[in-house]
């Protein structure tokens, strides 16, 4: 019977032992989806802030760009009046 008793011991350590190995694993992976779901809100957080400068680097761009129209039509508006 010391046998049976011994080979049920190791067995029990054995099983603890795939136990914890297991719990290891699911927290690891626990763990690695964190960093994923972090990572991942870290980078639509950095594309965000880069769309933004980007469409208010544009925008003042257009900006510029309709200021010298203007500035353009008026000048000519002036030049049309003063021919006239």
């Amino acid at each position: 019977g010391g046998d049976v008793a011994v080979s049920w011991l190791l067995d029990l350590f054995g099983q603890y032992r795939r136990s914890k190995e297991s719990a290891q694993a699911s927290l690891d992976a626990a763990y690695s989806s964190a960093d994923v779901a972090k990572l991942t809100y870290i980078q639509d957080l950095v594309n965000s802030y880069i769309n933004l400068r980007f469409f208010q680097e544009r925008l003042a761009l257009s900006r510029a760009n309709l200021k010298s129209r203007q500035e353009t039509y008026e000048l000519t508006q002036f030049q049309l009046e003063a021919g006239a």
